[in-house]
């Protein structure tokens, strides 16, 4: 080696904190660009899931890197859990606005009917299993 060349240093990298498996762009950095949000997002998912359907939660909190996306992934979290919620809600709503209604008799059998108030509709086999059609 001469006095002008120097010692060629290998660079070090870490290995991506999202679990990718991906080594990062420098040894300071704990993910590759976008990662941070993917694993809040991981993170937040799972504990929503774990909220709403009472599973054992996969990810914790506790593996993110710093506070900012702790508290990320929690707003995310409490965001996708009103969702959700919300979303059941309407869905309890839109289901509930039919009532049944008295049977229609047509030759010797009767069809079950529902109506929501304005419309009355009669189903088209008479077990309830097929198309509801305007009366």
């Amino acid at each position: 080696m001469t006095k002008t060349q120097t010692a060629k240093t290998e660079a070090v990298t870490v290995q991506c904190n999202c679990g990718c498996g991906e080594a990062t762009q420098s040894a300071k950095s704990f993910y590759r660009p976008g990662h941070d949000a993917r694993h809040a997002g991981l993170v937040a998912r799972d504990l929503v899931a774990s909220r709403l359907q009472g599973h054992e939660r996969q990810y914790s909190e506790e593996d993110l890197g710093s506070d900012a996306l702790r508290a990320k992934a929690l707003k995310m979290a409490d965001r996708l859990t009103a969702k959700a919620q919300a979303q059941a809600d309407r869905a309890a709503a839109k289901g509930s606005k039919w009532t049944e209604a008295e049977p229609v008799k047509r030759g010797r059998w009767t069809y079950p009917t529902r109506t929501n108030g304005k419309v009355t509709q009669v189903n088209d086999k008479r077990d309830g299993s097929g198309n509801w059609v305007a009366l």
